[in-house]
């Protein structure tokens, strides 16, 4: 009987100790994949941020391209 009452024990913390490998397995797993997931947040804000910028220099561009264009004209400075 005693032996039996040993061998439920041995069994409860074998249980509970793989347990807690395998929990703490799965969380490095998905501390992993989180860190990745924020690296390529932050690649992506940039790749937005950058793209933006482009964008309203583009607009600053072509608006100065323009007055340019019609200064010359006025002044009949612009050549064909």
């Amino acid at each position: 009987m005693m032996s039996l009452v040993v061998s439920l024990v041995v069994a409860v913390c074998s249980c509970s100790l793989l347990f807690g490998v395998f929990s703490s397995l799965r969380v490095s797993r998905v501390e992993k994949e989180r860190d990745m997931l924020r690296q390529e947040e932050a690649v992506l804000k940039t790749a937005l941020k950058n793209h933006k910028v482009r964008l309203e220099n583009e607009e600053s561009v072509d608006g100065d391209r323009e007055h340019i264009i019609s200064r010359l004209q006025q002044s009949e400075d612009l050549r064909d």
